[in-house]
């Protein structure tokens, strides 16, 4: 954890239990959408799209051998 959220933390704990519920909302939210952001990010990188055009090749050649085995848990459609 970082100096600069360790000292923001701190204050929060000084607040009202129900201004520090609050605020773990609005943290939470924050990071999520740092995350979707991340994700964003990673899904861009032209590299995503070569490695999941790598990832179904490989699935159509198990396919195509016979060898591909169901996801666990899967339902069959």
């Amino acid at each position: 954890m970082t100096e600069s959220l360790r000292r923001a933390i701190a204050l929060v704990e000084q607040l009202p239990e129900a201004a520090q519920n609050k605020a773990a909302e609005k943290i939470q939210d924050i990071a999520a959408e740092l995350a979707d952001q991340r994700w964003d990010e990673l899904f861009s990188d032209p590299r995503s799209e070569e490695f999941f055009d790598q990832m179904l090749a490989e699935v159509a050649e198990e396919r195509r051998q016979g060898t591909l085995r169901p996801w666990p848990n899967a339902k069959e459609p």
